[in-house]
């Protein structure tokens, strides 16, 4: 879901459906006069007056179709989840604490639809480009559902989980680290990597004062870097760690996929261009959802009275 969210965004086709409809969103156009009566909302909009403005509708549809597989995985995945956790429920697998638990889990993921929309919408009104800021929650939070799941999948395999400073700190660093990856994104700050070097001074403008961390594309790219160094050395001590006990398949599991990432990263930036490379914006996007997963693996340790 992350990955097709992700291409969805990349692709500028996130804004291509200007409205919601949370219950009868699931049905594509089915007639041409559906289909001409979606993209004249389309055009009113600013994608299409300020970017996409030679568009005809075969175009639109090409940009539609990615959005509306976006929203309808997201219904799909909520019928996958509820459909099992109410059989559970009915045949007394799911008991006690655990209900209101994947309740809660799967009610966020319910809100993040909402979030989407909320995202969406900072698109439709001056400016054809979704909110930083609101990419970054959404992104977040898919990060958070993400983290959550694979957390839960790990637990009732029987294993317990295990918390030290050094993974409390790992995984908060991640985790701002892929919040701050949503800034990169949404501000295209991938820009600024030609001339950061030439031009110090720009990290920091007073005129954005506060704000430079989050709308300044050089200090943006800057924080991206600093943390992704910052990341790599505590990670790397993590595997240094999990190696001197004997313990190499966590050390594989953390090292691997922060080499791919950081080799992800260095492409990225060094093809990056005004339309930008998709497939290595977006497998950069995943390798650090997949380096999260590998760092809650790290997390745990078997229990073997219950595995015994």
């Amino acid at each position: 879901m992350i990955a097709v969210g992700g291409y969805t965004r990349l692709s500028g086709s996130g804004l291509s459906m200007v409205g919601w409809r949370p219950v009868t969103g699931w049905l594509p156009p089915l007639s041409e006069s559906h289909w001409k009566q979606e993209f004249q909302q389309y055009q009113d909009s600013p994608q299409f007056k300020k970017v996409n403005s030679h568009f005809g509708i075969e175009d639109f549809k090409g940009i539609f179709w990615a959005e509306y597989t976006h929203r309808l995985f997201g219904r799909v995945l909520g019928l996958v989840f509820f459909i099992p956790w109410l059989f559970f429920i009915i045949t007394r697998r799911l008991k006690g604490k655990a209900i209101w638990l994947y309740l809660a889990i799967g009610s966020l993921g319910g809100f993040q639809g909402f979030i989407g929309w909320y995202m969406v919408k900072s698109g439709l009104v001056d400016r054809p480009e979704v909110s930083a800021y609101r990419l970054a929650i959404h992104l977040g939070l898919g990060g958070t559902l993400l983290g959550l799941c694979w957390w839960r999948t790990i637990r009732e395999r029987g294993q317990v989980f295990s918390l030290s400073w050094l993974w409390t700190l790992s995984s908060g660093l991640l985790f701002l680290q892929i919040l701050s990856g949503a800034f990169v994104s949404g501000t295209q700050a991938g820009h600024g990597w030609q001339t950061l070097a030439n031009q110090p001074s720009t990290i920091w403008i007073s005129e954005y004062g506060w704000k430079n961390p989050f709308e300044n594309i050089f200090s943006i790219l800057g924080i991206h870097l600093a943390g992704a160094t910052c990341i790599t050395l505590f990670l790397l001590k993590q595997a240094f760690n999990f190696s001197r006990v004997g313990d190499r398949r966590k050390a594989f599991l953390l090292i691997h996929p922060l080499l791919f990432q950081l080799a992800l990263g260095l492409l990225t930036l060094i093809f990056y261009s005004p339309i930008r490379p998709v497939w290595l914006c977006l497998a950069h996007q995943m390798g650090a959802f997949l380096l999260l997963m590998s760092l809650i693996i790290a997390a745990f340790k078997p229990n073997d009275k219950r595995l015994s």
